[in-house]
């Protein structure tokens, strides 16, 4: 960076710090661009973003400005150092404080002042949170404590209080629901005023407030200190001053949590989370390979205006629409089938299962269905207000739901249109409708901040969802039935269908996402963030493929067999085959593809799925071995045990980790064996491998579910004869679930 350009940089750093704004990117996007490319930019941002609280961090612990300022200097030289590996953190919040908190303590004891202060016994006494003198005394013995404390409750302290941010954005940093934020927060200031006790400081909650919220005068960072800092990070050179401060220092507690401060932002088990509402993964990451779409352009429909809404039907046809007066029909060739007059034109657009039917959503208020080959209309329905703004069938196809400014969902009978019933309960629009995949019940979203669920029997209110800030734009089932993805608060909220707890968020809180889908096989989350589509792998909660679009998407949806992917993008629906984008693997042996499909890398393995479901080949016989899918599985069992007290060494170390990929169906067989079998060592190895078992599996590894994409994706008889000898497992496993899902589903699409 030249000497001009490094002024201007400073200069608009210390703008930003002046006026307090820090740009709009996510730290994690920040870290990811400078550890690829020392991009002073995002490096300027983050320090822009943190760097007030990391010098006031400093500040308190070391009392001398000079000081302050070289451990200032060292922490920020330790985040620039440490880039790579931080690139996934939602925050890096956490992670400068904690460094800041060594660096600062490593500088007082390496230049020995204020070292009297320091070891000073605290006398017993009550603080009087109104004399400055005993709060600024006791700020250093705060952040000496609160290092200690469990990530858990350290981190939204240091987010709410160190940073000053909303409770409401510190529950979206840390994908926490807000009420967890807020009770984390009250117990957090309990056990730090406990602490303080110990140490003979007797203090109120209001105190342990005012040790956190107090400011010091002047913490604000001076420019030529933030010029200096930039300069430092950018270039890798610093003073021995600082340089001596960042040898040897160590997050340490703070580095063991980034997986949790990285926060839904999900790689925590949103597959158990989704396919059997639980939630024990880690957070969203975000890989460089998720950019792995080629090059390759997809098919363009010329709706001839701006598209708002699109839908596919399992004929392999899609249907367009906007602001225009017509519904557009479209061939899987990409011609015209029908034009559907709409006058007003329509909100919303969707076929019905069977294909032969289109329904849209007009601006006029009216719902109206046509038939999909002729455009001839079959149905005409009002009642919605100025407007009506969702509609979507039953999985069965014999109900119709509709929904608009009035605020009533609405249900028609789908093969005559004669009116069923209306709920009422929402104080607003609704936004978007969704049935179950049991077609029991629909839900709904609006603009009054809730999603509620529908008896679509009774039509009565079943449950209802609040507190989703912003108003709820669009709602879906996942295929499982058991999570909601409703689109609120710019982003993809994640609800337990049955009680309406929040599991997680998707995507960036700053950017409006007002869409998402789940593919068919509900192993994917499509969901629009500026002009980029990501594809969300539900198993590793990661996003595992990105298609940039030429406008920012208003609509998308999954073709049935989920192979395809349409978006609504400026004056034309884009048609996005899912296998033609993901851009192939450099050719490797079965090893090295096993190795990229059960690892981190979501987006490494989704090309490695490909790969293997294109090359059945090698790729079937891999899965089979892999998965265990051998016919007569509890014979094999046996052998296995029986081969725990082999003489060689070899062969019982092999049997053991064969027993281990063979997972829960083992069991059975293995705890009869650790209570009756004879050999101490089978005994012995048995109750090993049962230690490693989770006590009741809820859901299938992640190399187990993708696995089981490849097959299904593979379609071949040996790929079926496979997942069939999985599904026919006597031990009902997830793996055994999965598989079973996958053949019902391929019977749909290739009967």
């Amino acid at each position: 960076m030249s000497g001009r350009a490094m002024d201007i940089a400073a200069l608009n750093l210390g703008s930003r710090l002046v006026e307090g704004r820090a740009g709009d990117a996510p730290d994690a996007e920040l870290l990811q661009s400078f550890a690829a490319t020392r991009d002073e930019t995002a490096f300027a941002v983050l320090l822009a973003r943190h760097g007030p609280m990391v010098l006031a961090t400093c500040r308190r612990i070391l009392g001398n400005a000079d000081d302050a300022d070289d451990a200032f200097q060292a922490t920020f030289l330790v985040l620039a150092r440490r880039a790579s590996s931080l690139a996934a953190v939602r925050t890096a919040s956490a992670f400068l404080y904690g460094v800041a908190v060594r660096v600062a303590q490593k500088a007082r004891v390496c230049e020995a002042r204020r070292r009297a202060r320091e070891r000073r016994a605290i006398r017993v006494c009550t603080l009087d949170p109104a004399n400055e003198a005993n709060v600024w005394e006791l700020r250093p013995v705060i952040d000496e404590e609160l290092d200690k404390l469990a990530a858990r409750y350290r981190d939204p302290i240091v987010l709410c209080c160190l940073e000053g941010r909303s409770r409401e954005e510190a529950a979206r940093l840390l994908g926490w629901p807000e009420g967890t934020v807020s009770g984390r927060l009250a117990r957090a200031k309990d056990l730090l005023r406990e602490r303080l006790t110990r140490r003979g400081v007797t203090c109120s909650a209001a105190t342990v407030t005012t040790l956190l919220t107090t400011t010091q005068p002047g913490a604000a960072v001076p420019p030529e200190l933030a010029h200096k800092t930039l300069e430092f990070a950018t270039s890798g050179g610093a003073p021995v001053a600082v340089t001596t401060l960042v040898a040897g220092v160590s997050p340490g507690a703070w580095g063991r949590t980034i997986g949790v401060v990285s926060a839904l932002g999900g790689a925590t088990a949103v597959g158990a989370m989704i396919a059997f509402g639980l939630w024990t993964s880690p957070p969203v990451e975000k890989h460089d390979s998720t950019a792995a779409a080629t090059s390759a352009t997809p098919a363009r429909l010329a709706h001839g205006s701006e598209v708002l809404a699109v839908a596919t039907s399992r004929t392999g046809w899609f249907a367009t629409t906007g602001a225009e007066p017509e519904v557009r029909v479209w061939k899987a060739d990409g011609t015209l089938a029908a034009r559907c007059a709409s006058p007003g034109g329509a909100a919303a657009v969707v076929f019905s299962p069977d294909g032969r039917v289109v329904a849209g959503a007009g601006f006029d208020g009216t719902v109206r269905v046509w038939d999909a080959a002729t455009g001839t209309p079959r149905h005409t329905l009002p009642g919605h207000g100025e407007s009506a703004h969702a509609v979507a069938f039953s999985p069965a196809g014999d109900v119709l739901a509709t929904a608009g400014t009035d605020g009533r969902v609405r249900l028609w009978d789908a093969a005559t249109g004669r009116h069923l019933r209306d709920t009422d309960g929402h104080r607003g629009r609704v936004w978007g409708l969704s049935f179950s995949p049991d077609g029991k019940e629909v839900a709904s979203s609006g603009g009054d901040q809730t999603v509620r669920i529908w008896d679509v029997g009774e039509g009565s209110e079943r449950r209802k969802f609040t507190g989703l800030r912003g108003g709820a734009y669009s709602v879906e089932y996942h295929p499982a039935g058991h999570t909601l993805a409703v689109a609120a608060d710019n982003t993809v909220c994640l609800l337990d269908v049955h009680t309406g707890r929040e599991l997680g968020r998707i995507g960036t809180p700053r950017l409006a996402v007002t869409w998402s889908a789940f593919s068919p096989d509900g192993r994917s989350l499509a969901y629009r963030e500026g002009a980029t589509v990501h594809l969300w792998e539900v198993a590793s909660g990661s996003d595992r493929l990105s298609l940039p679009t030429p406008a920012e998407p208003a609509a998308l949806a999954f073709s049935p067999d989920g192979r395809a992917l349409v978006v609504a993008a400026g004056d034309a629906a884009l048609v996005w085959d899912l296998r033609r984008h993901i851009r192939p693997l450099a050719p490797a042996d079965l090893k090295t593809l096993w190795t990229h499909l059960a690892g981190a890398d979501a987006g490494l393995a989704y090309r490695a799925v490909e790969a293997l479901a294109a090359d059945p080949q090698r790729g079937v016989p891999l899965l089979r071995d892999r998965l265990h899918a051998v016919k007569d599985l509890p014979t094999r069992i046996d052998v296995l045990v029986g081969q725990l007290q082999d003489e060689e060494y070899e062969v019982r170390e092999r049997a053991s980790r064969e027993l281990e990929e063979i997972g829960p169906e083992a069991a059975p067989t293995l705890g009869r064996a650790v209570k009756s079998h004879p050999s101490p060592e089978v005994r012995s190895r048995a109750l090993r491998v049962l230690g490693r078992f989770p006590e009741s599996p809820v859901r299938a590894s992640i190399s187990q579910v993708r696995a089981v994409e490849a097959l299904e994706r593979a379609g071949t008889t040996d790929a079926r004869d496979v997942l069939k000898a999985l599904a026919e497992r006597e031990f009902d496993s997830p793996l055994k679930q999965e598989a079973t899902a996958a053949l019902k589903r391929l019977r749909k699409v290739q009967p």
